[in-house]
């Protein structure tokens, strides 16, 4: 459980009721990574996924 007995969003995705791909809204891999997270400072990502 998280703060205030609220569920985790972990806790959410593992049971199914989040699905990671609504969240998420690009990929990318490790050599990425430092584009994505520019992508997110400059509102153009909300969340990217880091695939291996």
């Amino acid at each position: 459980m998280g703060r205030g007995g609220r569920r985790d969003l972990g806790d959410d995705i593992l049971d199914g009721v989040v699905e990671p791909g609504k969240v998420f809204d690009a990929t990318t891999d490790l050599d990425g990574v430092p584009a994505g997270y520019q992508d997110m400072a400059d509102r153009r990502s909300l969340k990217v996924l880091v695939e291996p």
